[in-house]
């Protein structure tokens, strides 16, 4: 028990979700929102009681693991973590932003976080310790902190979509729907018709109301409780980032690749908007991703509890939203190729065939619960979705202009709410797509406009990368060798999926808000797998075009992860320096 104890401290790597869920509780206690009124002085003694402990605890395993006690040298660092630390708290309290929600400014937590990891980066870069790995693993708590950044400066009502008016006993919208469960413990019981967004499975809403009870118990106010939704969802992201670079790994890619991959999902803006809204979109991003790669590992193991914990996640998934069926299309691939596998051994075959009837026992009821109650009581049709009664939000240009129409001036302003309206809306679903997943900073002032330029490099890099990102995965799917032809076919397929499903929810629903990123991010991922997979090859090929195409690549992709860095820190200093002080 004591080495699987030692083990778990001593080698974060071996369990990212535990210590990301671990990181984000970390920030979440120190610098999250509560407005408690003895909280400046429990701040200043939990700031120093919460690093010193987890040093202490991570150099006394580290020590008496190989025999030593601790040093005086150790003992200086665990003082060095609760000064440091005890600093940021003070300089965190003593710069007030915002009254209502007690909240402080968010360059403190910023850069609590980011020093460590620059001295970190150079320590190891000067001692030639830096690997791939370690790399990755400080650009992944650079991400965390480039969202709840985003989180801590952006105005509520800016990041939300279908908010309705607050967290209320009879309410509407994302919001009215947690709050009718904060209330009244159990979903509206009435046709969910009767209030607009009541028709998603509850799931999401149970998990935000009870976040919210805990917070209330402790003495926080609903109002910045509410605000704190935002960090509930933006663990949601950073899981699903874990888990698609688990995926990557387990499905072939390694090294530069894998490291490639990464960035453009971890430093994707889209995943950014997605992870700052309070409604159910990133959390059922995170079962579809989950379930994903509990298939991808059942595949190689044929466990019983693997093809359980697909079931699980699948269900779940579709218990938060319904457009999780797409995750269907691949785990389906997955489980016929190995049962086709499978044929010529009746015991295998047989083995097989019955963990496929017990993903049908998990996942059906979960899956079909909430559309059938709906269905059977209150004449729902399943798959329903309500009309948008919003003119404003209206395309009215025809099928064919929409679907075929590129007309790159809709490429050229980066957008508040990226379909634009009036003469800057955009109608091409494809290029909303694409805008929407890079473009959220836009400001109406003009001088903000020149000084944010970078905004429109973002958008311009982003859009470059879209393009390259799909030559290559067409390269890959005929040159590469992995993943292998099973794997292969069902991510094309997920991607496919994704995108005919978009294409036509944009169609029957011709409204400006349906063309967004959220309803088809999955695509990001699957393009990020197949563009590692594409470098891979052209790694191995030693010839001069290929190292040219490897290498622009390379310096593409981490382009867009600076831009999109610098941009997210531009734009905070923007709202908190200039917005906050007018």
């Amino acid at each position: 028990m004591t080495e699987k104890i030692n083990k778990f401290i001593l080698h974060p790597q071996h369990h990212p979700f535990a210590y990301t869920i671990l990181l984000w509780l970390y920030y979440f206690l120190l610098f999250g929102r509560f407005g408690i009124r003895a909280m400046p002085y429990t701040g200043f003694i939990f700031g120093g009681l919460l690093p010193g402990g987890i040093s202490f605890i991570y150099l006394y395993t580290k020590r008496t693991a190989s025999g030593k006690k601790l040093s005086l040298r150790d003992l200086l660092i665990i003082l060095g973590c609760v000064l440091y630390t005890e600093t940021a708290m003070l300089l965190y309290s003593l710069l007030p932003l915002d009254s209502i929600t007690v909240s402080y400014c968010p360059f403190v937590p910023f850069f609590y976080f980011l020093l460590p990891c620059a001295v970190l980066t150079v320590y190891l870069i000067v001692r030639r310790r830096m690997t791939v790995k370690k790399l990755t693993g400080i650009l992944f708590i650079a991400a965390l902190v480039m969202h709840i950044f985003y989180v801590q400066y952006s105005d509520f009502s800016f990041t939300q979509w279908d908010f309705g008016g607050g967290v209320t006993a009879n309410g509407e919208g994302h919001s009215g729907y947690i709050g009718y469960i904060y209330y009244h413990l159990i979903p509206y019981q009435g046709d969910p018709r009767d209030y607009w967004q009541f028709y998603h499975p509850p799931l999401h809403y149970y998990i935000c109301a009870l976040f919210l009870r805990v917070q209330t118990f402790f003495g926080v106010t609903l109002q910045t409780a509410v605000f704190n939704l935002q960090y509930l969802t933006t663990l949601y992201a950073m899981l699903t980032i874990v888990t698609a670079y688990l995926t990557a790994k387990r499905i072939g890619l390694r090294g530069i690749p894998l490291f490639i991959s990464f960035l453009i999902i971890a430093f994707s803006p889209a995943f950014l908007f997605i992870g700052a809204c309070i409604n159910n979109d990133m959390l059922s991003v995170l079962f579809m991703c989950l379930a994903l790669y509990e298939a991808i590992l059942w595949r190689r193991t044929h466990r019983l509890c693997n093809i359980l914990l697909t079931a699980l996640f699948f269900g779940l998934g579709m218990f938060t939203k319904l457009s999780v069926w797409l995750v269907a299309v691949p785990i389906a691939i997955i489980f016929i190729s190995e049962l086709i596998k499978a044929m010529k051994n009746k015991k295998s075959f047989g083995r097989l065939f019955g963990q496929m009837w017990v993903f049908l026992g998990v996942a059906a009821p979960l899956s079909f619960y909430w559309s059938l109650r709906n269905l059977f009581r209150f004449g729902v049709p399943i798959g329903y979705i309500p009309v948008s009664n919003t003119p404003m939000q209206r395309i009215y240009e025809d099928t064919a202009k929409r679907l075929f129409d590129y007309d790159p001036a809709q490429f050229l302003w980066p957008l508040r709410e990226p379909q634009g309206f009036g003469e800057h809306q955009i109608y091409n679903p494809m290029i909303a797509l694409i805008k929407s997943s890079v473009s959220n900073f836009d400001n109406d002032d003009e001088f903000v406009r020149m000084f944010f330029g970078i905004d429109k490099a973002l958008l311009f890099i982003g859009v470059a990368l879209c393009a390259v990102s799909f030559i290559l995965m067409i390269y890959a799917l005929f040159r590469s060798k992995r993943p292998d032809a099973a794997v292969r076919f069902s991510l094309i397929a997920f991607y496919s999926a994704t995108l005919i499903s978009y294409l036509f929810f944009c169609i029957k629903y011709p409204d400006a808000c349906t063309e967004n990123i959220r309803y088809a991010s999955p695509v990001i991922m699957v393009s990020a797998y197949f563009t590692g997979f594409a470098l891979q090859n052209l790694r191995s090929t030693g010839k001069r075009l290929s190292s040219a195409v490897y290498g622009s690549t390379v310096a593409l992709v981490t382009a867009f992860a600076v831009v999109s860095f610098i941009t997210v820190f531009l734009f905070g200093c923007y709202v908190v320096f200039i917005v906050n002080t007018v």
